[in-house]
């Protein structure tokens, strides 16, 4: 798959936000969350799912903004989202959870369970993607970002993508979040990654997903606040 690269990130950000309001779409969604050391992370988007199956209730109504939240220790009810969506005044037209590669109790795979519980909320899910064990800490070499892209996680990415498309319904999925900071293992600056590494993996994984027909998906591209040690974003982005 042919990927291109915008001159500057400003200058990327000023083309999608145009082609949103001339109403075309790209191929990869750059959705800028706002996160916080809070119980949860509030993050707004102002792309709209284009979708051939039943659009959600949010999606009905043709909002600008999407609303969404993370609302922690709520995975297997909705009694934090609900209490949150009373506070809030508003209904969560995104709810997102973290799913980590690492694990082994099964929680690593696509569960339709939970995409199924927000579904039937009314939401929209966002599935944030960690290819590391939690537990484990930012050096970890069995999760190098070159092992993504030379194929060792291919088998379990490709059955992933297959079981996403299956379930039918649009989400989105930040894969790799934070990528230009130096606290998670897939950072070019730690666990023995290099630079461009990310790029590679990002791409790899959107590829094998396209491969396997998961056009569902809208993926989610989701670096931090720049700071004076952290990768140029620039350096980082996938492309469209």
């Amino acid at each position: 798959m042919h990927y291109t690269r915008k001159k500057t990130f400003r200058q990327k950000l000023t083309d999608y936000f145009s082609s949103l309001s001339s109403g075309k779409t790209v191929s990869i969604l750059s959705l800028l969350l706002i996160t916080s050391v809070l119980p949860v992370t509030v993050f707004l988007t102002r792309q709209l799912l284009e979708t051939k199956q039943t659009a959600y209730a949010a999606a009905n109504s043709s909002p600008s903004v999407y609303y969404g939240a993370y609302v922690t220790n709520d995975y297997w009810n909705f009694s934090g989202v609900s209490s949150f969506e009373a506070d809030a005044g508003k209904p969560l037209a995104i709810v997102m959870d973290y799913q980590g590669w690492g694990v082994t109790d099964g929680s690593q795979n696509f569960t339709p369970s939970w995409m199924n519980q927000v579904h039937a909320h009314g939401s929209i899910p966002l599935v944030t993607w960690e290819p590391w064990l939690y537990s484990a800490g930012i050096n970890q070499p069995a999760y190098q970002l070159q092992r993504i892209y030379n194929g060792t996680f291919d088998a379990y990415i490709t059955k992933w993508a297959q079981d996403a498309k299956a379930w039918g319904y649009p989400f989105f999925l930040r894969f790799a979040h934070e990528m230009n900071g130096n606290w998670y293992p897939w950072s070019e600056q730690v666990n023995g990654n290099q630079p461009g590494d990310y790029v590679m993996a990002w791409r790899h994984i959107h590829d094998i997903f396209t491969a396997n027909g998961a056009t569902n998906v809208s993926w989610v591209w989701s670096p931090n606040i720049e700071y004076s040690y952290t990768t140029p974003l620039v350096e980082e982005y996938p492309g469209d």
